[in-house]
């Protein structure tokens, strides 16, 4: 076949839907397609393993944050399909990342031309996420794809199991393929730290990971605990940690040199502070829509480094996360603390078995190959 990806994700590795999206794409072509992608991010036409990426714009890269570049964007993107289109004939298109409008042309063309949909599905938003809730522009996008545009003239690869289940009760065809990753290109890396090091990686918002929560009770251990202990955040400043997630400076001063908050990150700089860890950490809404549907990218990274992960178990973790043997289990805000304590007084030899086992989760349930049927199928 020949399938077209079309997404607005920075392509191949700038953020968590363009990993998702590669992978995918690598998927395909192991399976004898011609992958060929459209896209933001792409200035000229060229060959990213075995993927032929258009640019959308003779000039290149279109800013995002106003109505023009957005009537641009979605302009350039329907040109360039019509174009393509003509030039190859495509079997499929791949949908991810992208506003109501485009999807909605894009399934009247491709129905029109007799061209399979197949569309991503990785989010399905809560109102408490955003400020202003349901009048939120994309909190209202993110419904009207999911629940009114997407309907029996798609198949749907759903990375969880909420979202599976929510397009099956309309008889839309669809799979289940969690956030995955090829273990082959991971390397296992089982580093001996002096202290315990745990991170959180990732790029919070407000309200989604429980970076509060995990913060302040590391600030229940004693000025001795906190002496084999370090917790590294990437993806938040200091300065935003006190400003949008109201955590304490004074308690910050408490933790002193056992917290280490960090901005942003290039995705393979972070991959390097991951897999020198001892756990990661995660905790978020056990009962919010947003962690049910969702995937943690960050607990299949953690995973395939083999780094246990502290978490709850939301989503599909409980397929994947065994307290005691490849993570620590929250059942609630006042566990987090004691499984920091767990983990300052395990032996080497435990630690040691808990990466291990995470690996093997990883290369077992969490690997791309694991897949293959599932994306055959839904390109059938």
């Amino acid at each position: 076949m020949k399938i077209l990806l079309i997404s607005d994700n920075r392509y191949p590795d700038g953020d968590a839907g363009a990993v998702r999206e590669r992978v995918l794409a690598q998927m395909l072509i192991k399976q004898g397609n011609e992958v060929y992608r459209v896209g933001r991010f792409c200035s000229t036409e060229k060959i990213l393993e075995g993927v032929v990426c258009f640019p959308i714009a003779d000039k290149g890269k279109l800013r995002k944050g106003n109505l023009k570049n957005l009537l641009l964007f979605n302009e350039h993107m329907k040109k360039i399909i019509i174009k393509k289109d003509n030039d190859i004939h495509f079997d499929a298109f791949l949908l991810t990342g992208l506003k109501a409008r485009l999807v909605d042309w894009i399934k009247k063309y491709a129905i029109d031309r007799n061209i399979k949909l197949v569309y991503n599905s990785v989010e399905f938003y809560s109102e408490n996420q955003f400020r202003y809730g349901k009048l939120s522009r994309h909190f209202k996008t993110n419904r009207k794809i999911a629940q009114k545009i997407i309907d029996q003239n798609f198949s749907v690869i759903g990375i969880s199991s909420f979202l599976k289940n929510i397009f099956e009760q309309r008889n839309i065809k669809a799979v289940r393929i969690p956030f995955v990753l090829f273990s082959r290109e991971i390397k296992y890396s089982n580093i001996q730290n002096e202290r315990v090091e745990i991170a959180y990686i990732g790029r919070p918002g407000k309200g989604k990971d429980y970076l509060k929560d995990f913060i302040e009770e590391l600030g229940k251990l004693t000025a001795d605990e906190l002496q084999k202990i370090h917790l590294t955040i990437v993806g938040v400043t200091k300065k935003e940690l006190i400003d949008n997630f109201s955590i304490r400076e004074d308690l910050i001063d408490y933790l002193g040199d056992a917290f280490s908050p960090m901005g942003l990150l290039p995705r393979q700089k972070a991959m390097e502070i991951l897999s020198s860890m001892d756990f990661t950490v995660l905790y978020r809404s056990d009962t919010a829509v947003y962690a049910k549907a969702g995937f943690p990218t960050k607990v299949t990274e953690s995973l395939m480094c083999g780094i246990p992960v502290i978490t709850n178990l939301t989503s599909d973790l409980s397929l994947y996360i065994k307290d005691g043997e490849n993570g620590l289990v929250i059942d609630n805000r006042e566990k987090i603390s004691e499984c920091y304590r767990k983990a300052i007084n395990m032996s080497k030899e435990s630690l040691n078995r808990m990466k291990i086992s995470a690996r093997k989760t990883a290369e077992f349930y969490l690997d791309a190959n694991c897949y293959a049927n599932e994306i055959e199928d839904i390109f059938a």
